[in-house]
């Protein structure tokens, strides 16, 4: 089947409310990444699991704002996927203490998903 055309108006408020969604999580992972926890091992373990946190609250987001706008465009839509989908896979292989060298692939794939959602979204 063909794929559905959606109105202007409703390509614009999705992309919005995509773009929107995308920002929050953006912002979210920043700002717990922000620190470094300095010297305290308790500290680096908390700003690490923020940062996780971050991560994880932001791909559900990122896949929630997917479903509620049906009408996101699709080059939009997939790099919204490509972000949720790195940023899960960031935080498990964190979690399962994987090398930052095996996580190289996850963070150049959310380098593009981001930089796509941010030339197509503001």
């Amino acid at each position: 089947p063909a794929p559905k055309v959606y109105p202007d108006q409703a390509v614009a408020e999705a992309k919005k409310a995509v773009g929107e969604a995308f920002g929050k999580a953006n912002v979210a992972v920043l700002v717990a990444g922000r620190t470094n926890g300095g010297t305290d091992q308790a500290m680096v373990l908390a700003v690490a699991a923020n940062v996780r946190l971050a991560r994880s609250a932001g791909s559900m987001s990122l896949n929630e704002s997917l479903a509620d706008n049906p009408a996101t465009p699709t080059g939009i839509g997939d790099a919204v996927k490509s972000l949720a989908r790195a940023y899960q896979e960031i935080s498990l292989g964190q979690l399962a203490g994987a090398p930052p060298v095996q996580l190289e692939p996850s963070y150049r794939t959310g380098d593009s998903a981001t930089s796509t959602i941010e030339q197509n979204c503001s």
